[in-house]
């Protein structure tokens, strides 16, 4: 057990298992993701740099996509989110695929998904197909 560990078990007063599974490193980098995540690229005025933020924290984004502003892309796992080519999400959309009842969940948006502003759009099974079908299709 790791010194850090050690401490904030004690602290808490319970077996905190992120802390045994993850490097020192590996937890500084998830606070520096979350923070790129949801303080800074949301409100990057340019596309390109938001996309390359998020690229950069770890979503698999494809081609001539375009995120609106003020979005917010669950942070938890990244890498479980995926975006293929010619993705449109308007702004304040909100993605979640995690919570405190379920496991991560994967998240594909098909290419050519159109999301509307102020949407929420939940993990788990679904993927969103091309903007003519307008419906969500379970796997």
């Amino acid at each position: 057990m790791s010194l850090l560990a050690g401490v904030c078990e004690k602290i808490a007063g319970k077996r905190l298992k992120s802390l045994r599974c993850h490097s020192i490193p590996m937890l500084v980098w998830k606070q520096i993701r979350k923070y790129i995540n949801v303080s800074c690229a949301p409100y990057v005025p340019l596309n390109v740099f938001r996309i390359w933020l998020y690229r950069l924290v770890g979503y698999k984004i494809g081609k001539k996509v375009f995120i609106g502003m003020q979005c917010y892309l669950d942070d938890v796992c990244p890498q479980e989110m995926v975006i293929e080519d010619n993705v449109t999400i308007s702004y304040r959309v909100t993605f979640a695929c995690h919570g405190p009842r379920m496991e991560n969940r994967k998240l594909v948006l098909r290419e050519g998904c159109y999301i509307g502003t102020s949407a929420t759009v939940l993990g788990g099974g679904w993927k969103l197909v091309p903007m003519p079908q307008l419906v969500l299709v379970r796997w």
